[in-house]
């Protein structure tokens, strides 16, 4: 009785490690897809680039949808036109190099 015991303690053993381990595994293959960027992400993270070297700009980032946020930093008159002039520059930046185009020259499916 004991050995049938132990055979099943080792068989349930086995399946919670086997468990185990394909849940890790899900686990660090979810996390790598979500470490990359998306194209819109990317895209817009590149068009930002000369407008977030304006010098008022303290933080900006871009959510996968490629909506962006951004903060401010200063003091005095400059600093209520900076929101403005960011905008400006970043609708600028869009009519200079449109999605589309962006994507086909700058985007592959990465692995």
């Amino acid at each position: 009785m004991l050995e049938g015991t132990a055979a099943i303690d080792e068989v349930k053993l086995m399946l919670l490690v086997k468990t185990t381990i394909m849940l890790l595994l899900l686990c660090l293959t979810a996390g790598c897809t979500t470490l990359q960027s998306t194209p819109q992400q990317a895209y817009t993270y590149d068009i930002a680039a000369p407008c977030r070297t304006m010098g008022f700009v303290d933080y900006f980032g871009a959510e996968p949808d490629g909506t962006y946020f951004v903060s401010f930093r200063g003091t005095g008159p400059a600093v209520f036109s900076a929101p403005t002039q960011f905008k400006q520059c970043m609708q600028d930046e869009q009519r200079l190099h449109p999605y589309d185009e962006w994507v086909k020259k700058n985007w592959s499916v990465k692995p």
